[in-house]
C-alpha cells in the first residue's frame, strides 16, 4: 500500500517522538541504577554488627591450658674480664658543619572537601563541585578522553543536547549568548583530569549532569581495564 505524503509526514513525526521518549526512558533507567548504587554504597558504609555477635561467652567445659614449667637454665660459667685496651690519643675535634635544612616531602593532592564524591564499587573515583554558575567534575582515576562512552554519550548526547537547546533559545532571542551552556576539558596527555560545565542555569540540568557523569565514568573504567 502506497502511503500519502501526509501519512509519511505523520509517521515521521511519530517516530521522532518515540525516539525522544526512548532516550528519556534510557536516561531514567541509568539515573535509577545510579541512585540504587549510591544507596547501596551508603548502606554499606553505615552497616552495623549486632551486639549479640560480639557477646562471646567463655566455654565452661573448656579445659585450662597451662604451659609446662621449663627447667631453670644452668648458670653461665664465670668469664675473665677482658684485658685493658690502650686509650687512643685524643684527636682534634673538626669544626662544626652547617646542617642543611630539612626538606619537606611533597604533599599529595587533597580532594576538595566540598565535592560530592563519585563512588564506584566503594571506591572514590571523582568529585563534583556545584556552584551557581558552573559545575566542576574532578576525575581521580587515570582514564582517557577517548575512552567510551565519554564523547559519544556524555559530551555529544547529554551536554550536546543542552547546547542545542540553548542555541535555539539564543537564535529565538530568548537567551543571551553569554549565558548559553558551554564546557571545557582539562587533560594531560589525553588523560581526563577535570570537566567544567559553565552556565548550566537549571537545577534539573545539574542533576542530569551529575547522574550521567557517574554512569559514564563507571563504564569508562570498565572499558579502560579491558
Amino acid at each position: 500500500m502506497k502511503l500519502s505524503a501526509d501519512q509519511i509526514e505523520g509517521i515521521t513525526v511519530l517516530r521522532e517522538k518515540l525516539q525522544e521518549r526512548l532516550e528519556q526512558l534510557y536516561q531514567e533507567i541509568n539515573t535509577t541504577k545510579l541512585n540504587i548504587d549510591a544507596l547501596d554504597a551508603a548502606l554499606t558504609k553505615s552497616s552495623f554488627t549486632r551486639a549479640s555477635d560480639y557477646d562471646v561467652k567463655p566455654d565452661d567445659h573448656a579445659p585450662d591450658v597451662q604451659s609446662a614449667a621449663a627447667p631453670p637454665p644452668e648458670p653461665a660459667a664465670p668469664q675473665e674480664p677482658p684485658p685493658p685496651q690502650e686509650t687512643p690519643p685524643p684527636q682534634e675535634t673538626p669544626p662544626p658543619q652547617e646542617t642543611p635544612p630539612p626538606q619537606t616531602a611533597p604533599q599529595e593532592t587533597q580532594h576538595n572537601p566540598n565535592a560530592v564524591p563519585i563512588m564506584v564499587n566503594d571506591a572514590e573515583i571523582g568529585g563534583i563541585v556545584t556552584e551557581p554558575d558552573k559545575i566542576s567534575i574532578v576525575v581521580y582515576v587515570p582514564v582517557s578522553v577517548e575512552t567510551q562512552p565519554f564523547k559519544t554519550f556524555f559530551l555529544s548526547r547529554i551536554i550536546g543536547g543542552m547546547e542545542k537547546k540553548d542555541a535555539d533559545e539564543v537564535a529565538a532571542g530568548n537567551l543571551s549568548k553569554d549565558l548559553a551552556i558551554r564546557y571545557e576539558l582539562k587533560t594531560q596527555n589525553e588523560t581526563l583530569n577535570e570537566i567544567v560545565v559553565h552556565n548550566y542555569r537549571l537545577e534539573e540540568r545539574a542533576r542530569e549532569i551529575a547522574s550521567t557523569i557517574r554512569w559514564a565514568l563507571s563504564r569508562m573504567l570498565e572499558n579502560h581495564e579491558q
